[in-house]
């Protein structure tokens, strides 16, 4: 899969990580506690881990664009990584077989004996997970982690204590799977029972639990969990999108949609009490909440991103497609309850309306469209009603619409009723995963249009 991030990604950062470039010409008589590496010898060092092993507490190292290969292993130090060109061309790479689960993190951050570390602008891929904190709370921030494949916690795995701060990150087509003998967890994020992590601003998609596992985008035992896009992710077990297991959880202005479990929870699984508001859960499988209902201020509705998401982890490289429009309910003062949360998600607003194409979104109020599973995986046939009306007349015009606003297929209700949609276009081709729009006109009545969501 590609690991190209466009340059939008990198004007987006932190002002802590953009500083970096500046120091791309640095000597290697850096003064004390600044080291730079870079691959063509111009820095102190040529590999990260020989400057990580010289470096002393309280050291930045700053590291150089291309190919770094690991793992890195950062024992009792508090260090700042920093790469000085971004994500798009500073990449840490891990030991991935085709196949096979990475043996190490790509970074592990071991019982750090003070706080301080930091990690920002890198692409992390191809390790057991992409940053592990054993004992050790770092700042993780304005990085893409991605295409990592192990047990647990395959993008970020917090444990033994370990109050990490995971912030702004692009967390997408990870891999947990099962080994052996306990069930494995968190695809994107996991957080054992003794780790407080603070988990804010990611984009967290793709990404998956196979075999006896939970949670396919986040699961976690305590901390607050808010404002993190997370969508389209998996598991073969309980918990498509969230699985909240502790009490002492807060779970706050996130968008949940497009996830799914094969066995229930798609959305979000609620084990014990955790805090829960201001939530967009919307279109998870069959099933939003598991274990317990909205919290106060949460809603269902689309939230009207700017690209419409292919939710293919191939074509998840630009954040302004999670950008949002400026008619979202995800933006603030636009609640559909009024509700004051602020703002919804991971991304704010990016652009303006209307949303790609000759679409309307606005739902009557006797009648919206109902589709049946939503999402649905390619192929699966998707029933289409509407809701507030005892059916569909034989004279309404029915039609499923690309996120370009493209026609790709009429149908007809074939004398009243609801009708399925197989996942074709007019000439019988399958189409691909994506966003699509069921449009609906009925005689007398304002267009309507409901949004369905198909998955690989």
């Amino acid at each position: 899969m590609s690991s190209r991030i466009t340059a939008s990604w990198f004007r987006s950062f932190h002002p802590a990580v953009i500083l970096g470039v500046a120091l791309v010409a640095i000597p290697s008589t850096a003064p004390a506690g600044l080291r730079t590496v870079a691959l063509d010898g111009t820095g102190d060092f040529t590999h990260l881990q020989d400057a990580i092993d010289a470096a002393q507490s309280g050291d930045t190292i700053r590291v150089g664009p291309g190919v770094h290969e690991g793992p890195f292993w950062i024992e009792t130090k508090s260090l700042v990584l920093l790469s000085i060109e971004g994500p798009e061309t500073t990449i840490l790479e891990g030991r991935l077989s085709p196949h096979q689960n990475g043996s190490e993190p790509v970074v592990h951050f071991f019982f750090e004996e003070t706080g301080g570390s930091e990690i920002a602008g890198f692409t992390i891929r191809w390790g057991e997970s992409g940053i592990k904190c054993s004992s050790a709370s770092p700042w993780i921030h304005d990085n893409v982690i991605r295409e990592n494949r192990g047990p647990i916690g395959t993008g970020v795995c917090c444990v033994f204590g370990s109050a990490a701060v995971i912030e702004s990150n692009w967390i997408i087509a990870n891999q947990a799977v099962y080994n052996c003998c306990f069930p494995s967890r968190g695809g994107g994020i996991y957080a054992d029972d003794s780790s407080p992590v603070v988990i804010r601003d990611n984009v967290i998609a793709m990404n998956e639990c196979r075999g006896q596992c939970i949670g396919g985008g986040i699961s976690v035992h305590a901390g607050t969990v808010e404002r993190n896009t997370v969508l389209g992710n998996s598991a073969d077990g309980p918990a498509g999108g969230i699985e909240l297991i502790g009490d002492e959880i807060e779970l706050v202005a996130n968008i949940v949609t497009g996830n799914r479990s094969r066995e229930f929870a798609d959305g979000i699984m609620i084990q014990r009490n955790p805090v829960i508001f201001c939530n967009n859960v919307w279109a998870n499988g069959s099933e939003d909440y598991w274990g317990g209902g909205p919290g106060e201020g949460d809603f269902a509705a689309d939230p009207r991103f700017c690209g419409i998401p292919a939710l293919d982890a191939a074509s998840l490289d630009d954040p302004g497609a999670f950008d949002l429009r400026a008619s979202s309910p995800c933006l603030p003062g636009q609640h559909p309850d009024g509700a004051e949360c602020g703002r919804i998600g991971a991304r704010g607003a990016g652009c303006g309306d209307p949303s790609p194409g000759p679409i309307s979104t606005a739902a009557t109020a006797t009648a919206t469209v109902r589709a049946r599973p939503n999402p649905a995986r390619a192929g699966q046939p998707v029933r289409i009603g509407l809701s507030g009306i005892a059916s569909l007349d034989a004279a309404s015009e029915i039609s499923i619409v690309d996120a370009a606003g493209r026609l790709v297929r009429r149908l007809s209700p074939a004398g009243g009723g609801g009708l399925a949609w197989d996942g074709r276009d007019g000439g019988g081709r399958r189409l691909p995963a994506g966003v699509y729009f069921a449009r609906i006109q009925t005689p007398g009545s304002d267009l309507i249009t409901g949004t369905i969501l198909v998955v690989r």
